[in-house]
């Protein structure tokens, strides 16, 4: 699974699924994980969905570094 981070505020109705994972910040402080969850979308017209990582310690959507790498290739 690719480490990207949603914020709890916009997923606050949606069931969380337990995930065993540990997340660090850029500073290497521990970011503390709610759960998992799985967000439906289109890109130009064609669904896909993605499994987000949810934690109530970021505000922004976040990009892991295994994510970029993975997009970039």
């Amino acid at each position: 699974m690719r480490s990207i981070v949603f914020t709890y505020k916009f997923c606050k109705n949606t069931k969380l699924l337990p995930i065993d994972v540990k997340l660090f910040a850029a500073n290497n402080s521990e970011i503390k994980v709610l759960g998992k969850t799985r967000l439906t979308f289109s890109v130009g017209g064609v669904p896909t969905s993605t499994d987000l990582v949810v934690t109530d310690e970021v505000t922004e959507f976040l990009l892991g570094m295994d994510s970029v790498c993975f997009v970039a290739t």
